[in-house]
């Protein structure tokens, strides 16, 4: 199966890229990242991290298929919550291409076979319009804030 139609490999590789750009103190900002949202909260002397959920909406062979990345962006001892405005604007900027780093309109990111593991190309990654909801504070002091990111992907 060639990886662009594959679920597996897609998510893999979007995660290999936010595990290099985001969390990685030495290619990235050195933000903590979770893929899974039933994994315990940080460690308390951790005060910022995200939460990424990958949704492939189907994949259409030789179309468009659309990815739903949902990130919530999570801080501690942050009564205003100035450090989560902080923390998504950081990411914002990433994502939308004032660094020349995460995924920018019509940017490639690498393409990785979920079998092997290796590279196996590039995936075109074409970034809609986002959506952000209000930021609220949980009950153990950790405050919340939600951005949705639509995108498209061509698979063969």
């Amino acid at each position: 199966m060639d990886p662009t139609s594959s679920e597996s490999s897609i998510k893999y590789s979007i995660k290999e890229y936010f595990l290099t750009f985001v969390e990685n103190s030495t290619t990235g900002v050195g933000i903590p990242v979770s893929f899974d949202a039933f994994e315990n909260p940080q460690p308390d002397d951790v005060k910022k991290w995200l939460l990424v959920l990958v949704n492939v909406l189907g994949i259409k062979k030789s179309s468009l298929s659309k990815i739903i990345l949902t990130i919530y962006f999570n801080t501690r001892e942050d009564a205003e919550g100035f450090e989560s405005s902080v923390l998504r604007d950081t990411i914002f900027s990433l994502l939308s291409g004032s660094h020349d780093t995460i995924l920018t309109p019509d940017s490639m990111i690498p393409l990785y076979d979920i079998n092997t593991q290796e590279r196996s190309g590039a995936i075109t990654l074409i970034l809609d319009e986002t959506s952000q909801g209000e930021d609220f504070p949980a009950a153990d002091e950790t405050r919340c804030k939600i951005m949705t990111i639509p995108l498209k992907m061509a698979s063969k």
